[in-house]
C-alpha cells in the first residue's frame, strides 16, 4: 500500500512541532522542509517496503527501533510518482548512546 505519508513520518513531525520532543531551530527547519516535500501532489510513501524493513530488521536485530530511526526509515521510502527518491541524502548527528 502506498501513502501520502505515514503514521511514523507524521507522529514524528507532530512531536518536533508540539515540542513534545525538545529540538532546535535548524530540527523545527527540517520538519518544515520535510512537510512541504510531502505535501507535492506528485510525492507517496511505499508503506509495504517500509513496514517490511522495519519487521527484517527488528527480527534478524532483535532490537526494537526507536521512534527517530522509524521516521528516517520511512523518509528512505518516499518517491515521486515517477519512482525517483524525494530525500536522496540524510545527515544524522547525534551524541553517543542514542540507538
Amino acid at each position: 500500500m502506498t501513502m501520502k505519508t505515514c503514521k511514523y513520518i507524521e507522529d514524528y513531525l507532530l512531536k518536533i512541532e508540539s515540542n513534545e520532543l525538545p529540538s532546535s531551530k535548524e530540527i523545527k527547519q527540517a520538519a518544515s522542509l520535510i512537510r512541504k516535500k510531502l505535501e507535492q501532489d506528485d510525492v507517496y510513501v511505499d508503506t509495504v517496503k517500509t513496514e517490511k524493513a522495519i519487521e527484517l530488521i527488528e527480527r534478524y536485530f532483535g532490537i526494537s527501533l526507536l521512534d527517530w530511526e522509524l521516521f528516517v526509515l520511512a523518509l528512505v521510502h518516499c518517491y515521486y510518482s515517477d519512482d525517483t527518491l524525494v530525500f536522496t541524502e540524510f545527515l544524522i548527528m547525534m551524541g553517543r548512546g542514542n540507538g
